[in-house]
Formats: C-alpha cells, sequence, structure tokens
C-alpha cells in the first residue's frame, strides 16, 4: 500500500538469502498445513523467537499488501 517502504527488509532478506544456512537459521519450524512457523528475530541483542501464523493482509484484489513473494508458494518474506 501507499507509504509503507518495506524496501530495507527486501534489501536485508536479499542479503540473507545470499547465505542458505543464514536463511534456515531464521525460519526455526514450519508446520504448513497448520499455517504455522516459528521464525528467529534478532532485536535488542538478543535472538527471539516468535510463532507466526500464515494470515496475512490482503487488499481488495486479494494481493498481499507487504512483500510479496517473488516465487509462487514462497512464504519466507511474507511470513517474515
Amino acid at each position: 500500500p501507499q507509504g509503507y517502504d518495506t524496501a530495507w527488509v527486501h534489501s536485508a532478506l536479499a542479503a540473507v538469502a545470499t547465505r542458505p544456512a543464514w536463511l534456515r537459521s531464521l525460519l526455526v519450524a514450519a508446520q504448513p498445513e497448520y499455517g504455522l512457523y516459528q521464525v528467529r528475530f534478532h532485536k535488542g541483542g538478543e535472538w527471539r523467537t516468535v510463532t507466526v501464523d500464515d494470515h496475512l493482509p490482503v487488499d481488495a484484489a486479494g494481493d498481499l499488501c507487504f512483500a510479496r513473494p517473488l516465487f509462487p508458494g514462497s512464504v519466507l518474506c511474507p511470513i517474515v
């Protein structure tokens, strides 16, 4: 949507994506059949694991409002 600049998130994920081990370390657990994912974030000098679901905001056309995956079926970018 207009007014949201998420380029910095995309840049950070692009950098992490060049290191498969780093990418795997962010996604701690996945249960796509239940729509649940555990993701690690670094905040305030420490790593935190957060459980998130796949209920993502969409616009009136059904398109994701924020980070859109480059490849169909990819969930890491929108989940993070």
